[in-house]
């Protein structure tokens, strides 16, 4: 059994046809899709000196991209990590950048996030 609600205010239709889920007999159990989300990002110190803390959290046990970049695109470290189902801490050392600003990215499958962030 399913059920879809669309809902709009400027008159647009929307049509669902030929929907196959699964094939074999009906059942009651629920269907879910699997989704990669990135959860409660937090970059600190924001400043940053001599370390830069990144704290996420991820719904599954997967592989996860973190990237510092230069604001011309410039790739200054990159780690892929094997983060776990909760909280995550990543410490990267920025002692010996030089101070500007960076563009740090976290990235799991096809979600991404970026922050500015500033070394000094």
């Amino acid at each position: 059994r399913m059920k879809f609600s669309f809902e709009s205010d400027s008159g647009n239709s929307i049509y669902l046809d030929d929907i196959n889920i699964y094939a074999g007999a009906p059942s009651d159990e629920i269907v879910g899709l699997y989704e990669s989300t990135l959860d409660y990002i937090v970059v600190y110190p924001n400043p940053a000196h001599n370390e830069l803390n990144l704290r996420y959290t991820v719904g599954t046990n997967q592989k996860t991209a973190v990237k510092l970049s230069s604001l011309s695109g410039q790739l200054i470290q990159q780690h892929v990590l094997n983060s776990h189902t909760g909280n995550n801490l990543v410490v990267l050392k920025t002692s010996n950048l030089t101070p500007g600003i960076y563009l740090l990215t976290l990235g799991i499958d096809s979600s991404t996030h970026t922050e500015r962030v500033i070394i000094r």
